[in-house]
């Protein structure tokens, strides 16, 4: 008979913030930790604990504790105490792709101050795990995995090979339920704890052909139990052929290779599991403002500030790169599961916004000085004080045709009375002005000059063509030439229609849209509408109502406010009124007799030359209990779907598995995306992309629309009656400020195609759509006080991109300057179905270039050329270290 050993890993779950504040929380911590390190001195048989592979909780015990650093230093180093590799566990969906990596690099930094990091990919509870995430770990130098919901099916066994789209792969061991809590608050009593063990034991030995078994002791916020060692000597006293030690996650996988078996393989996306555990699908939408700031926060990080940071750098500028990485703590801080989530108390929702509003202050402030490096490092070719340059920039790798707004500050000290736009051939660009006001804004502050000026703040939105991708142009704002007018109002006799090359859009008196391909001549009909249905759920779960009442604005009567139009663009506003259900029946199955108006307001806007329609609706939520969503039927009769995710574009199936009785949670067609939704048949087919608003369904009725969450209100943290989860997730705690009441503005976007999603290159238009190009105005006075920061260049051409990529399919994730200071990181991902050559061309010959994983560390020396040529196979990750000279 073999003989086994079983892993005892004790740990704690730590949640910063969930059914308590964060500073609550804290206290409860530091007596954790506190008696932790107490128990280490007592107990020289307690030899390991694992800090729930997060590094976050060292900030925050050692803020209270500084003394304590070189004795958690010492038990890291000693390998007794196992942090990392993350800085926080979090939601892997509601998350960008970017915000792991530098979830991982802050985790990654953090814990080799201390000694170094666990090397396991440890995901104990996040609800599902998106298909990149073994690739993301190798990235890291991590070839295993902890994981519990999620998986697909009734699991059978504990370990699995499980393989990103790429072929990236990591060793995983797949928890039972209840999880990372198997066994806690054992008893002082020898018999009952060998009662509890050998029942664990038995169930392990099924699922597992192993001589290694894994045993997690611990579980939320609880602290290691004294009596351990002692129950573990016991155990080996009453066992044949069995060694319980007290032991690690690391030691535990070193022992199960050794064994040298052979797994089953695990493919993508873990995203169901209903007979095994929980996967609290609608916190995709609980608390949706939330993720709406999330979404630009971090858009602000990753597309603007820290692209530009970069760029400035290699121009001779400063480098903020620590000042950006706090701005990413302020995010990640929030990303939790159960703090990004939006199933905590409102108290914690509400610390919440202010890490936001930190980090977006961080990355205006660190954008505005990058520019002004750009600004400055082009020639000082300024006429008068009143010549102004309007610097704008392309944070996408594609070049930028279409619409741009800008805040552009004339002082009154050099004031312009009829201003035009000019490109540096002196073309004149198509602008209008959009409204005047008073200042009270100044221009960035300097070195060493304190004086700002006070002005005219003009809201402009001018038409660029071929804006040069990674790159800025310059154009000039003066007096010369065709003065900027305000755009045509109409607000009589409108006629509800839009057209350009492209499209022709025909409101209906409902509000829908009858849109028309003009290069197939097919359309698409009934787009559009919106629909208010009961929630009788919680902030995890979606619950439909039993006698549920809907109400769409299909029979709804719109006012056309007015139409816009331009040289370059044509606009409606529509508005309209619904009148839904106030809120739940008492008995939480029906909705309410008494209604309640929600004001809707939509701006379809139709810019020259686009495929796209571009819709901006503001909404006043003020109905309690019910779910929101904006919906477009697609016309498609097909039975599976695209939409992305991180480093990745899924495939998903419209079909909802049946329900069963040993479910704990309902099958529902509830899915997340990132930025869009595609239903094609490979013929042709129609996107919806989104901002910030991650939750999605295809619904497997006639003409499968897609139906875009936007609001989802409920009352409770978590409720035993939730019709579509079996029991609690959470205490019964009401949580008010989950209605979600106040006014939101959504934007999203309509884009009918030919051909699949990779043919119309969706990605493509939602990276455009998502991120705009940003401006920045000088003139001779703020050029000459700019002089004084550091650059190295004053002749800069006129536009310019930084650097280029191909093919489009290759997207451009990251632009940041290297953690260790050494150079510009560039990462790409294939996001096309087959592998490709790529091509990187630099603006200038570059000093060294490596090909670096994800932790920048340094994997292959590559020629020292502009163009740098590579190959990639589908979905796969590559990112590149260039040095400057």
């Amino acid at each position: 008979m073999i003989k086994k050993t079983v892993h005892v890993v004790t740990h704690t779950h730590w949640d910063r913030e969930w059914y308590g504040t964060f500073q609550e929380f804290r206290v409860r911590l530091v007596d954790l930790m506190d008696h932790t390190l107490r128990l280490f001195k007592e107990d020289p048989q307690f030899k390991y604990f694992t800090l729930d592979g997060q590094t976050v909780v060292l900030e925050d015990y050692l803020d209270i504790r500084p003394e304590q650093r070189e004795k958690i230093k010492r038990l890291v180093k000693e390998g007794k105490l196992f942090i990392g590799p993350w800085y926080v566990l979090v939601d892997e969906f509601l998350v960008s792709g970017e915000s792991l990596v530098r979830n991982l690099l802050i985790g990654h930094r953090i814990a080799d101050d201390f000694g170094g990091p666990m090397k396991v990919g440890y995901l104990p509870d996040m609800f599902g795990h998106i298909s990149q995430m073994p690739q993301i770990l190798n990235g890291f130098d991590i070839d295993t995995s902890v994981i519990w919901r999620g998986f697909r099916g009734k699991p059978v066994r504990s370990e699995y090979n499980w393989e990103a789209p790429d072929g990236s792969s990591v060793l995983t061991y797949h928890m039972p339920e209840p999880g990372y809590a198997m066994v806690i608050n054992l008893p002082d009593d020898l018999d009952r704890t060998e009662k509890i063990f050998r029942e664990w034991y038995l169930r392990l030995s099924n699922r597992s052909d192993s001589a290694r078994l894994l045993i997690m002791n611990g579980v939320d916020h609880l602290e290691p139990q004294p009596i351990l060692t002692k129950l573990i000597r016991g155990l080996n006293t009453r066992f044949k052929n069995t060694e319980f030690v007290h032991s690690h996650l690391q030691a535990f996988f070193e022992e199960l290779r050794k064994q040298k078996l052979k797994f089953p393989t695990i493919h993508g996306e873990l995203k169901a599991g209903y007979d095994h555990a929980c996967i609290l699908v609608d916190i995709l939408s609980a608390r949706m403002y939330l993720k709406i700031l999330n979404d630009d926060s971090q858009r602000a990080l990753e597309k603007y500030s820290e692209p530009l940071n970069a760029f400035s750098v290699v121009l001779g500028g400063d480098d903020y790169n620590p000042v950006l990485t706090q701005g990413w703590k302020y995010v990640i801080r929030n990303h939790p599961h159960d703090t990004i989530g939006g199933c905590s108390i409102d108290e914690v929702h509400q610390d919440m916004i202010h890490r936001f509003r930190w980090s977006k202050q961080i990355s205006e402030d660190i954008c505005s000085r990058s520019l002004r490096t750009i600004a400055v490092s082009l020639p000082d070719d300024y006429e008068s004080e009143n010549d102004y340059r309007l610097v704008v920039f392309n944070p996408t790798q594609y070049p930028y045709t279409g619409c741009i707004e800008a805040e552009v500050l004339i002082p009154d000290q050099y004031p312009l009375k009829d201003s035009s736009i000019t490109d540096s051939a002196g073309n004149e660009t198509p602008a209008v002005i959009h409204s005047t006001t008073d200042g009270g804004r100044s221009y960035p502050r300097f070195m060493n000059n304190p004086s700002y000026k006070v002005g005219k703040l003009h809201t402009i939105e001018l038409f660029v063509e071929d804006l040069p991708p990674l790159g800025y142009r310059r154009y000039r704002l003066s007096e010369a030439g065709s003065p900027i007018a305000a755009p045509k109002i109409r607000t009589r006799n409108i006629e509800p229609a839009l057209e350009n090359e492209h499209l022709k859009v025909k409101v209906n008196a409902n509000g829908t849209m009858t849109v028309k391909m003009k290069s197939t001549g097919r359309s698409f009909s009934r787009l559009h509408y919106f629909e208010s249905g009961g929630d009788a759920g919680d902030e995890y779960n979606y619950g439909k109502p039993i006698r549920d009442r809907v109400v769409t604005t299909l029979r709804s009567k719109v006012t056309l406010i007015q139409k816009e139009t331009s040289k370059f663009y044509e606009k409606l506003l529509l508005g309209c009124t619904m009148d839904v259900p106030a809120e739940l029946t008492p008995d939480r199955k029906g909705r309410s007799r008494e209604s309640v108006e929600l004001q809707l307001f939509s701006e379809i806007k139709l810019e020259k030359n686009s495929k796209r329609i571009d819709i901006t609706t503001i909404l006043h939520n003020n109905a309690k209990d019910h779910r929101f969503r904006v919906i477009f039927p697609s016309g498609k009769n097909i039975s599976t779907y695209h939409s992305d995710s991180k480093f990745d574009v899924v495939r998903r199936n419209i079909k909802v598995p049946p329900k069963k009785k040993s479910y704990s949670e309902v099958p529902t067609g509830i899915k997340p995306h990132d930025s869009f939704v595609d239903v094609s048949d490979g013929d042709g087919g129609l996107a919806i992309i989104t901002r910030g608003t991650p939750e999605h369904e295809v619904v497997d009725v006639k003409d499968r629309p897609i139906a875009i969450t936007l609001v989802r209100s409920v009352g409770w943290l978590s409720r035993g009656d939730n019709p579509y989860r079996r029991g609690n997730s959470g205490p019964e705690f009401k949580v008010p400020e989950a209605q979600g009441h106040g006014i939101y503005a959504f934007h999203y976007s309509i884009y009918p195609h030919e051909g699949s999603w990779e043919k119309a290159q969706v990605y493509r238009e939602a990276l455009k759509r998502n991120a705009t190009p940003l401006t920045f105005v000088t003139n001779k006075w703020s050029h000459g006080i700019w002089a004084e920061f550091p650059h190295s260049l004053n002749d800069l051409p006129e536009q310019m991109s930084f650097f280029t990529v191909e093919p489009d399919c290759f997207v451009v994730t990251a632009t940041k300057v290297a953690e260790d200071g050494s150079g510009m990181i560039i990462r790409v991902c294939n996001l096309g179905t087959r592998g490709r050559k790529g091509l990187i061309t630099l603006a200038t010959r570059p000093g060294e270039v490596w090909r670096v994983n994800l932790a920048e560390r340094e994997i292959e020396q590559l020629e020292s050329l502009e163009e740098i040529r590579f190959h990639l196979r589908t979905r796969e990750i590559f990112t590149i270290k260039v040095q400057m000279p």
